[in-house]
């Protein structure tokens, strides 16, 4: 990939860990826990919680990679997601797991207060269905319930017999959209759980920073190939590319990435924080949508060959139109999101 394209404001260090991560990325993209033999699964986890240390950047960066590749990768939901949002509510075994990457997670591809409309909670018994977007047989499902004590989000293990995964039709063709059911989902098949006042924000701020550095990938893989054709593909004797009005459509997208990039990258750098929460959830309504954009410029400028299945092109741009579904939440996310706009000053600045 064109280095020039890449997120900046990192040391280089860390550029020469994107560019190993998508180099490792686009040779493993069925595997859903690739990267797990290079310990990238505790990467941002404190190395008192079993963790290898490192900054929420150098996991953003290992994201936006898989994101790059199109790869079935489930780092963030287990990373960025799960770890943090049930930090010590883990059973020590479980955690371990997810630490070491032994164990793929998935998560409702809908806001955590719609998907727990669909789940009935009573006592510790869970029934309800939802759709899962990501790998093909996730083991651990993070799913957020609503309770007479107010949002809590459990693990659950999906082997257990009250749960059912049916496969559906996807217009993503990278990943794989499930339908879970549970059908009296009891305790014993609760592997983790967690309970507080705006847990379910916070899941959302976290969970939107995913699909925000999955579809910045996507977007910066697809206007990469975009320029590399440009320069290659003649029309009139000339390269498409010297032409002043596809140079403007190329240039509108490099600023659409670089304020993509800016966001997803910042929400993730203070992941945790009350600012993280209004960047991750400005991430997945701002990001998302630049990245559907420059990915559907891709395609344009491609010209007929764009629109092809060889090209794949297509590819990238479905991916980050799901990636903006789940990111931009819902009218409950957007409150939210205005709410901690309301903060104004008393978020300061980024450190």
């Amino acid at each position: 990939m064109s280095a020039d394209l890449r997120y900046e404001n990192v040391t280089a260090d860390q550029r020469d860990l994107a560019i190993m991560a998508e180099k490792y990325f686009a040779g493993v993209v069925a595997d859903p826990l690739g990267g797990a033999d290079l310990g990238w699964f505790s990467v941002g986890t404190d190395p008192e919680l079993g963790g290898v240390g490192g900054t929420t950047v150098d996991l953003a960066i290992l994201i936006e990679s898989a994101g790059a590749t199109r790869a079935v990768s489930c780092l963030g939901e287990s990373a960025l997601l799960a770890l943090p949002l049930l930090a010590g509510a883990l059973q020590s075994d479980v955690r371990q797991r997810l630490l070491d990457g032994a164990v793929s997670v998935a998560t409702p591809a809908i806001s955590p207060w719609q998907a727990a409309q669909s789940i009935s909670a009573e006592g510790q018994i869970l029934t309800g269905s939802f759709v899962v977007l990501g790998v093909e047989a996730p083991e651990l499902l993070l799913v957020p319930v609503r309770t007479r004590d107010g949002e809590r989000v459990v693990l659950i293990d999906a082997a257990d017999g009250t749960v059912t995964t049916e496969a559906l039709p996807s217009s993503d063709v990278t990943r794989h959209l499930l339908r879970i059911r549970l059908d009296g989902t009891g305790a014993g098949a609760i592997v983790g759980r967690a309970l507080g006042a705006d847990l379910f924000a916070e899941y959302m701020a976290r969970r939107a920073s995913v699909v925000a550095l999955d579809a910045v990938g996507a977007a910066r893989a697809a206007l990469d190939r975009t320029l590399k054709y440009a320069a290659v593909r003649t029309q009139f004797g000339q390269p498409i590319g010297s032409f002043q009005a596809y140079k403007h459509r190329c240039a509108n997208a490099f600023i659409e990435l670089k304020l993509a990039q800016s966001v997803a990258f910042g929400a993730a750098r203070v992941a945790g924080t009350v600012r993280g929460s209004l960047l991750g959830l400005a991430a997945g309504r701002c990001a998302t949508a630049n990245a559907t954009f420059i990915c559907g410029e891709a395609v344009q400028l491609h010209g007929g060959i764009g629109y092809t299945w060889e090209a794949g092109i297509h590819a990238f741009l479905k991916r980050a139109r799901m990636d903006e579904i789940i990111g931009r939440g819902c009218a409950r996310a957007r409150a939210t999101l205005m709410e901690l706009d309301d903060l104004g000053s008393d978020i300061g600045p980024a450190s």
